[in-house]
């Protein structure tokens, strides 16, 4: 996992004021799902598309992501989850195609800079807890996001209990994938449980129950990416993943 720039909100301000472009960034949340709940473990994946809704941007742009745990007010860097930072990455050296792939409509993800891992076990975070994901953008020449509000910069999630079912996660089946009119999801032990489908941006497509073997009709989706969604009787996530869509 390559190493997120982690430096302090002091030096985010140099540079003399010019021209004002116009900065806007988005961020949908995949992995977790928006608003979805997730067990509380030691290894959560964290994935989110950011677009470029505004102006391109340019070399000494930086890119500000914040792990923000709402239910304590506390903040945490992504990467080390160090508490009352935040990640910074500058659009200089090896991070600089990233500044080419978010020209304006473009997008990038955590997998551009080697993926992103949380601790939700890790001191400061409980079950119950609200997290938000957030991005910023902060201008080489002083430029600000005139959308301060985060109002499409944001995504969140809620840390469950640890399933209390004994389901290994590695028997969880869920073939073809990818998938053309049928998806076959396979979990031994799993009663009266649910799955469900969402597309990237968060709309759910599929909801359906399962108790160990279901098959779920997928004929009705188009090309693409979706997430999938396997949760217990008591709606604790038990697996959740990516599902291509491909005709």
């Amino acid at each position: 996992m390559k190493k997120i720039y982690l430096l302090t909100l002091a030096t985010l301000f140099a540079g003399a004021v010019s021209a004002q472009r116009s900065l806007d960034l988005s961020l949908t949340l995949t992995d977790p799902v928006d608003a979805s709940t997730v067990p509380q473990t030691t290894n959560q994946n964290l994935d989110f598309e950011v677009s470029n809704l505004g102006d391109d941007l340019i070399e000494n742009d930086t890119i500000v992501l914040y792990l923000y745990n709402a239910t304590t007010q506390m903040q945490y860097s992504m990467v080390g989850q160090l508490q009352d930072q935040v990640n910074i990455i500058p659009l200089t050296g090896q991070t600089l195609p990233v500044a080419t792939s978010l020209n304006s409509g473009g997008t990038f993800t955590p997998a551009m800079l080697g993926g992103i891992e949380l601790d939700l076990t890790a001191a400061g975070f409980n079950v119950g807890d609200n997290i938000i994901v957030a991005v910023d953008i902060w201008g080489a020449n002083g430029e600000t996001e005139e959308l301060a509000t985060f109002a499409d910069n944001s995504g969140s999630f809620t840390i469950g209990a640890t399933t209390s079912l004994t389901i290994n996660t590695k028997d969880i089946k869920v073939y073809p994938n990818p998938a053309t009119n049928f998806v076959n999801f396979k979990v031994d032990g799993l009663e009266n449980g649910t799955v469900t489908i969402n597309s990237v941006t968060g709309q759910e497509v599929v909801n359906t129950s399962i108790s160990g073997t279901e098959k779920v009709n997928v004929n009705h989706l188009n090309n693409g990416v979706y997430i999938y969604t396997v949760r217990n009787a008591n709606g604790e996530v038990v697996k959740t993943n990516k599902l291509i869509i491909r005709k």
